[in-house]
């Protein structure tokens, strides 16, 4: 193999990372690490405030493994001192360059950090491995993954009277604020979502279509539940990523509703497969279950002493 890794260029690789991503899932069939949904998150809502200013540091973060023009492997950052690599299968021998890249990479950006968290699969042996040769000490928290196939239309009870589904209309500065406002009422914590300009920046994301990302408004023109379904139509597939209600709307078909008119969306327009990752709570993972998600497994994080 004629590996050479090389920095990335935004303009110039953004979409050719997604097309990568892409295909290692056609590979995989699973999320292997994060998919072009996630990839697209981290660009427009996680380093928003980059984008919008013009002064991105975040790609300075990433690094691509290529054979012949190929990319074989991708290593980047979502926050800082957390690192995620993605690999096609028949490259697994890279993995150990990439995650000394990755120390380096963050000694380099980011010198008061101490440690870094690398992402894996809970059965990815091989990267496993790698991560213990580095004195890696493995995480408590780990990430949820699900998956739906999507091979029919669901009935869906009724909205209560003055409750509606809309669209998210990116080109709306008020819908925009407003779901905003809902993100950080539900993870107050998040700087994800900040403001209205991070939800009008989803428009630039090919990973985004306006058509599969709704809100739930009631009598009083008050949001009470969203989510954002990115579709990734090299092969039918969709990632659900953020999915939040109101912690006073809870209870009841809000959850229910919502989310059925997204995946009756996705069947509509022939996609097969919906994924979505993270922690929710019982009474979410109840709605999820009633759709038919199954669980895939988990994913760990290590820790890595810099």
């Amino acid at each position: 193999m004629a590996i050479i890794k090389r920095n990335f260029e935004c303009e110039r690789d953004f979409e050719l990372v997604d097309r990568f991503l892409s295909e290692t899932y056609i590979l995989n069939r699973r999320v292997y690490n994060w998919d072009n949904g996630r990839w697209s998150f981290n660009r427009f809502c996680i380093h928003n405030d980059e984008e919008a200013t013009g002064k991105r540091l975040w790609d300075r973060g990433v690094q691509i493994w290529e054979d012949c023009g190929m990319i074989a492997g991708l290593c980047h950052y979502e926050e800082p001192g957390d690192y995620f690599l993605q690999v096609h299968p028949e490259y697994k021998d890279i993995e150990d360059d990439m995650i000394i890249w990755a120390m380096n990479n963050c000694r380099e950006l980011h010198p008061d950090i101490e440690n870094i968290n690398v992402a894996t699969h809970f059965d990815d042996e091989k990267r496993k491995s790698i991560l213990l040769k580095y004195s890696g000490i493995k995480n408590e928290f780990v990430d949820d993954f699900r998956k739906l196939t999507i091979n029919n239309e669901f009935e869906l009870p009724n909205l209560p009277e003055g409750y509606k589904v809309i669209n998210i209309d990116t080109s709306n500065r008020s819908m925009c604020e407003k779901v905003a406002r809902l993100y950080t009422t539900i993870w107050p914590t998040s700087v994800y979502m900040p403001n209205g300009e991070t939800v009008m920046s989803f428009i630039s994301s090919p990973a985004f279509n306006s058509e599969l990302s709704f809100v739930v408004v009631n009598e009083k023109d008050e949001y009470v539940a969203f989510y954002v379904l990115w579709c990734d139509s090299y092969n039918k597939h969709a990632h659900l990523y953020p999915f939040g209600i109101d912690p006073k709307y809870k209870g009841g078909v809000i959850p229910e509703v919502i989310l059925g008119v997204g995946i009756n969306a996705l069947y509509n327009r022939g996609f097969e497969s919906l994924t979505l990752s993270a922690w929710y709570s019982e009474e979410e993972e109840v709605v999820f279950e009633s759709f038919g998600f199954e669980k895939t497994g988990y994913g760990e994080t290590y820790k890595l002493k810099l």
